[in-house]
């Protein structure tokens, strides 16, 4: 290609984004310059005005969005780059490929499920499948019983997230204070407590405080187990939100003579727990689901419950039953507030 004299074509340094941008007079533009590390560090251009000796502060434009051969105002030609990222100039073979990736997608996904429905229907081992895991008359015979430890369910989920927040947040405030007692007992604290599985803390608190003798009800031991355990991942959650406030924010408030807990009730937090709000969500789906540990300790939650008509029926529908008595539950508003 023509460029400049000596065949060489037209750059700039990298650093101009768009029209009217405004680059160093002569001889900081020199054009067809390479560096050391060859073409890097500099940006082929649709259109350049080529600076005098007397020092004019030229004017870059970016030209046309597919590649190719433009003359500059003194007669030079330059390449212009093809603009990256989508909708900015992606050559029209990518769309069809795009479409034509997604109709077949489209076409797995409907044989898959044509399939599915053709072995469940017509295949011995599919009706098996079905009369096994799926049986109407099971389920319909098992719905009252299994529906009946929702409840349950519910209420140990919401107790513990009410203590889980209250608890969390304190052991939050305790990892970033200042006081190095307070700090490294939160730290011991999160870090035993997050290496530990649920349930053996669960079999802890009911068991081996029994043995100590504090004999504890099996709901306020599961509550008291989710709130342990829960608690050392949302004091983090808690900790990650407030960091994220600007230090300049606390800074500002204290000038006037506001103390450390004031600026923490009206500014910071405020702020911080919006922040949050999203993997709270998380953790209180996940708490929903980590109920049925409890089962352990014979609270009669849906999961207890499921289980009992198993072996009442001889069939596996009723623990099918469960995941249709937890879709009642607040699962599908918090998976929407998380997002």
């Amino acid at each position: 290609m023509r460029g400049l004299p000596g065949g060489r074509p037209c750059f700039l340094p990298r650093g101009g984004t768009g029209d009217g941008d405004r680059f160093p007079a002569a001889p900081a533009f020199i054009p067809g310059r390479r560096d050391a590390r060859g073409l890097e560090g500099w940006r082929l251009l649709a259109e350049a005005r080529v600076p005098d000796p007397a020092g004019l502060q030229p004017t870059v434009s970016f030209l046309g969005a597919e590649r190719a051969v433009r003359h500059c105002r003194h007669g030079f030609k330059c390449r212009v780059p093809r603009p990256r990222g989508p909708g900015k100039g992606v050559p029209a073979i990518n769309e069809r490929w795009r479409k034509v990736l997604w109709v077949l997608g489209m076409l797995l996904s409907l044989g898959l499920v044509v399939f599915l429905v053709v072995f469940f229907l017509r295949f011995e081992a599919g009706k098996k499948i079905v009369d096994e895991f799926f049986n109407a008359r099971t389920f319909r015979k098992a719905m009252p019983y299994v529906l009946g430890g929702l409840s349950l369910t519910l209420r140990l989920a919401l107790f513990s997230e009410v203590f889980i927040l209250v608890v969390g947040l304190l052991i939050a405030l305790a990892r970033i204070s200042r006081n190095p007692v307070l700090r490294v007992l939160a730290i011991i604290y999160i870090d035993v407590i997050r290496g530990l599985p649920l349930l053996l803390q669960i079999f802890i608190v009911y068991y081996g405080l029994a043995y100590m003798g504090f004999k504890l009800d099996p709901f306020v031991a599961g509550v008291a187990a989710l709130t342990i355990c829960y608690a050392a991942y949302e004091a983090e959650i808690f900790r990650a939100g407030i960091e994220s406030i600007h230090h300049g924010q606390m800074e500002a408030v204290r000038s006037p003579g506001m103390g450390y807990l004031q600026a923490m009730r009206y500014v910071i937090l405020p702020q911080a727990v919006r922040n949050v709000i999203p993997p709270l969500s998380n953790e209180f789906i996940a708490l929903l689901k980590d109920t049925s540990l409890l089962s352990g300790i014979a609270l009669a939650e849906v999961l207890r419950r499921g289980t009992e008509m198993m072996g009442k029926y001889y069939n596996v529908t009723p623990w099918c039953a469960r995941p249709s008595a937890t879709s009642w539950s607040p699962c599908p508003s918090c998976a929407w507030c998380s997002s």
